[in-house]
């Protein structure tokens, strides 16, 4: 299921950017684990 999929799509880019910056652990969470609410 896809929640907010187009806010998670611009978070995604706007950190490819570097316009967002995060610690580790928060940038892992978002792009490594392999759940539903991932990349």
């Amino acid at each position: 299921m896809d929640i907010v999929s187009s806010f998670w799509d611009q978070v995604k880019h706007l950190i490819q950017e570097g316009k967002i910056i995060s610690i580790d652990k928060v940038r892992d969470e978002i792009f490594e684990n392999e759940d539903n609410l991932t990349f």
